[in-house]
């Protein structure tokens, strides 16, 4: 999925290939279009340490991932977290605008749908109403 803001979102799964029935819960960040390119885009982490995520907080959810990984981890995948975060960062002002956007965007064509669909029921009412007036 392309998105106009960098995003993040925790799906829980199979990760582990040496324990295939081990669940574990990775944490995907799907960048922007311009986004540099980095080594890796998600990371995987057992249950126990398990955070809650918004979509539109991925600086929220890689600091919360380096904090995982610093207290329960020896692992080379930490240090692909360090220039994602730098990149978040730099971005966070624009990723919250356009998340913001995006989010009015589509709430405001719910709206309007919503809103013709009641309309269009209206004059079906009316119709019925007339209909059985005759």
């Amino acid at each position: 999925m392309t998105t106009t803001f960098n995003s993040v979102r925790a799906i829980r799964g199979h990760y582990n290939f040496a324990h295939p029935t081990e669940e574990q819960v990775q944490y995907e960040f799907r960048l922007r279009p311009d986004a540099p390119q980095f080594n890796r885009r998600g990371w995987s982490i057992d249950l126990d340490y398990e955070f809650d995520v918004e979509e539109g907080e991925p600086l929220a959810a890689i600091n919360e991932l380096i904090e995982v990984y610093q207290k329960h981890y020896l692992s080379n995948a930490e240090k692909d977290l360090y220039p994602l975060q730098k990149y978040l960062e730099s971005m966070e002002l624009d990723d919250r605008i356009d998340y913001a956007r995006e989010q009015h965007e589509k709430y405001d064509a719910l709206s309007k749908k919503w809103f013709q669909r009641y309309l269009t029921a209206i004059e079906n009412k009316k119709y019925i109403q007339e209909e059985a007036a005759e």
